[in-house]
C-alpha cells in the first residue's frame, strides 16, 4: 500500500505550490506534507490558515524593527525611575515606522478583523473590535501591570495609526484599556 494520497485543490493555487516548490529546490511531496502539518498544528491552536498567512506576514513586518521582549512590569519599573514623557515622541516615531512597514503587507482591514493580531505588536491581554460603518471602534485590554505604561503605549498607536495613512482617529484610556477609534479608513 502506497503512503501517499491524492487531494484535490484549486488548480491555480496548486501550479503556484509547484512553482514555489522547484524555485527552493523542494520536493513538492515533501512541501505538501509539511504545509499540511503546519496546518493542522495552527488550526489546533485556533488559527485558521487564512489568520496563520496574516500572522507570517505581520511577523515578516515585525523583523524590519529591533525588538526585544520584557516583561511589563520590569519595564513599568523602568519607567517609574525616569521621565516618561521624554519617550513619548520617540514611541510616537517607533509606531509610525511600524505602520508604514506593516501597510505593505497587512491592510488595515484585516487587523481590524482580527484584532487579536494587535498581541504582536503590544503586549495586551485582549483585543475586541466592533466594526459596525465607521468609525471602527477597537478595545485593547492590557494587564494591570501596563497602567503606568499606557500613556506611552497610546503614543506607540498613535504613530502606528499614521503609519498606516490613518490620520482621523481618536485614543482614550479607560483604567487599563486603550480604546481606539479610527473615524475613516479603505474598507477594501
Amino acid at each position: 500500500m502506497s503512503g501517499k494520497t491524492t487531494i484535490t485543490v484549486d488548480r491555480e493555487v496548486a501550479l503556484k505550490f509547484s512553482q514555489v516548490s522547484r524555485e527552493f529546490g523542494i520536493s513538492a511531496l515533501r512541501l505538501a506534507s509539511d504545509s499540511l502539518e503546519v496546518a493542522i498544528e495552527a488550526l489546533r491552536r485556533g488559527y485558521s490558515p487564512k489568520r496563520l498567512q496574516l500572522l507570517v506576514r505581520t511577523a515578516s513586518a515585525l523583523e524590519s524593527q529591533d525588538v526585544f521582549p520584557l516583561p511589563l512590569h520590569i519595564l513599568a519599573a523602568i519607567f517609574e525611575e525616569v521621565d516618561i514623557d521624554k519617550f513619548k515622541i520617540p514611541l510616537y516615531e517607533a509606531g509610525r515606522a511600524l505602520g508604514a512597514a506593516l501597510s505593505i503587507s497587512v491592510q488595515f482591514q484585516e487587523l481590524v478583523r482580527d484584532p487579536q493580531m494587535f498581541k504582536l505588536v503590544l503586549p495586551i491581554r485582549n483585543a475586541a473590535c466592533n466594526i459596525k460603518g465607521q468609525p471602527c471602534v477597537i478595545d485593547l485590554a492590557f494587564a494591570p501591570t501596563a497602567r503606568p505604561l499606557l500613556d506611552l503605549f497610546v503614543s506607540y498607536l498613535r504613530g502606528l495609526l499614521d503609519g498606516y495613512g490613518l490620520t482621523s482617529h481618536k485614543l482614550h484610556i479607560k483604567e487599563n484599556i486603550i480604546e481606539v477609534a479610527v473615524e475613516s479608513y479603505p474598507q477594501s
